[in-house]
């Protein structure tokens, strides 16, 4: 999955007049963005093809704080309104080119017009022959579709476009190694969706659903939208949870019940901390995002190691080994002997090296807690050597064996780890990030599952109360799951 992070330095830009609103709290959480400009190009085939994906993102792109037109090669169609402007001749919705490079787009409120220059785009791509996105094509079809691409690119620079929603091959291959994309950033429809789900979700919009023509949108608040996206990445904890409930209130004592709750609420914990680092990286980095960053960075290592640690006190508890609560956890060998003993599934999790080593990563970073706090690095380039990105340094504690264990999960490239001072290591926060947000719920969703609650004196578990509520009128029902994954970019468990 490409990262949520858009791009490393947004155009800055001068906030709106805050409007008088004294019958409000003082504080109460408002807009805090400026507009997100979009370009939809329609000649994609996710766009052609339609489907729920494609229609859900259409509906977040209708919101008050999006500016999205549609471009097509072929232009407006005939029946599109013409945009209410003497002036100017444009088409509500849509990006209009002339002949001559001019180009308009227009809203229903607004009509602005731009110029592009193509003659130099048009001869370099014309002659691009080793590209072969087109190759189906004749060598004059391929070079006409390249040149339609390069319109594309230029009219979203020169209308200042955050994203592009596009799926041509030529713009997604390699082609860009001579023209500057500058601030504007190319999406597949999918790969936009956390994009925008990101910038709504930071000005407190948690849209679930909406239609693509925009009439119709369904919102939640920001707890029920983790809460749904927790028990998404944990589908196993229905039964878990099922099952704990039931115990405890067999019991008349709810441990087990807080317990088993603890991990999904850490896990909400965890991705809004997610959502406040992308916030950081994805402003112009200085001392101030890197300290936000770090701080969003320790709540989510927090969280997620805390969402693991709670799953071995409910295996504890289930197994009724006698070990002591604060003597139990997956990092310590004397407790993981012991249920080993007492579970076969478990004795196979606790011998399997991928389980081992992401129990070591998440232990290795959250132990930082206790010791030297992970420090950024800044990053720079060019002639003004302004601030371009922040690493975040790993521990200097065992530190080989962090490497070790990221070298059998893919390699410590993959988790974004870097090697640019002797005797450390820094990694991208936002592929360490992502990393963690792969791994840890997966691995959080298979201990559920191997946990044996149906033992339980107490527990009865039917079949209803082993998976989610599908009731339409449920928040936990499956179209809501679904998109709140997609706004998030991250999948449910495959088993």
């Amino acid at each position: 999955m490409k990262s949520t992070r858009s791009r490393r330095n947004p155009r800055s830009s001068t906030p709106a007049e805050t409007p008088d609103r004294p019958s409000e709290s003082l504080f109460n959480p408002g807009p805090r963005l400026r507009k997100l400009r979009v370009i939809i190009d329609v000649d994609s085939e996710a766009f052609k093809a339609g489907g729920d994906e494609a229609d859900y993102l259409l509906g977040l792109l209708h919101h008050e704080s999006i500016l999205a037109w549609r471009y097509s090669d072929h232009g407006p169609p005939a029946d599109a309104k013409l945009a209410d402007n003497e002036w100017i001749n444009g088409v509500e919705g849509w990006i209009k080119v002339g002949e001559d490079g001019t180009f308009t787009y227009a809203t229903d409120e607004s009509v602005a017009q731009s110029a592009i220059h193509l003659d130099a785009v048009n001869r370099i791509v014309s002659e691009d022959r080793e590209d072969r996105s087109y190759e189906h094509l004749d060598a004059e079809a391929a070079a006409q579709q390249r040149r339609s691409d390069m319109k594309l690119i230029q009219i979203g620079k020169a209308a200042d476009i955050d994203v592009i929603i596009t799926d041509r091959a030529y713009l997604h291959g390699d082609p860009f190694h001579w023209v500057s994309q500058g601030q504007t950033e190319l999406l597949t429809a999918h790969e936009a969706l956390p994009v925008v789900g990101l910038y709504l979700r930071l000005q407190h919009q948690y849209i679930v659903a909406a239609t693509p023509e925009g009439r119709f949108k369904y919102n939640f608040n920001k707890g029920l939208m983790s809460r749904v996206a927790s028990r998404a990445l944990l589908p196993e904890g229905w039964r878990w949870m099922s099952a704990c409930v039931q115990r405890s209130t067999h019991l008349g004592e709810d441990t087990l019940t807080h317990y088993a709750g603890t991990a999904h609420h850490r896990l909400e914990r965890a991705l809004n901390a997610r959502d406040e680092l992308f916030l950081a990286l994805n402003q112009p980095q200085n001392n101030d995002t890197a300290a936000d960053a770090m701080m969003a960075l320790d709540t989510l290592l927090l969280s997620l190691s805390a969402a693991l640690d709670v799953t071995a006190r409910v295996m504890n508890y289930v197994l009724d080994t006698g070990v002591e609560p604060h003597l139990v956890g997956w990092g310590r060998k004397s407790w993981r002997k012991r249920v080993a003993k007492l579970s076969v599934a478990v004795g196979h999790l606790i011998d399997d090296q991928t389980f081992a080593d992401l129990v070591t990563i998440v232990g290795s970073l959250r132990n930082t807690i206790h010791g030297a706090a992970l420090d950024p690095l800044a990053l720079s380039e060019g002639i003004s050597r302004n601030r371009t990105d922040t690493l975040v340094g790993l521990p200097s504690e065992q530190l080989d064996e962090l490497l070790e264990a990221m070298d059998r999960l893919g390699g410590h490239e993959q988790w974004g780890v870097r090697k640019m001072i002797p005797g450390r290591a820094h990694a991208d926060v936002d592929v360490l990030c992502e990393r963690l947000m792969a791994t840890v719920p997966a691995t959080i969703n298979r201990i559920m599952r191997i946990t044996p609650v149906e033992s339980l004196a107490g527990v009865t578990l039917p079949i209803g109360e082993t998976g989610p509520d599908e009731d339409a009128q449920s928040p936990f029902a499956s179209r809501y799951r679904v998109n709140i994954l997609l706004q998030y970019g991250l999948e449910e468990p495959s088993c």
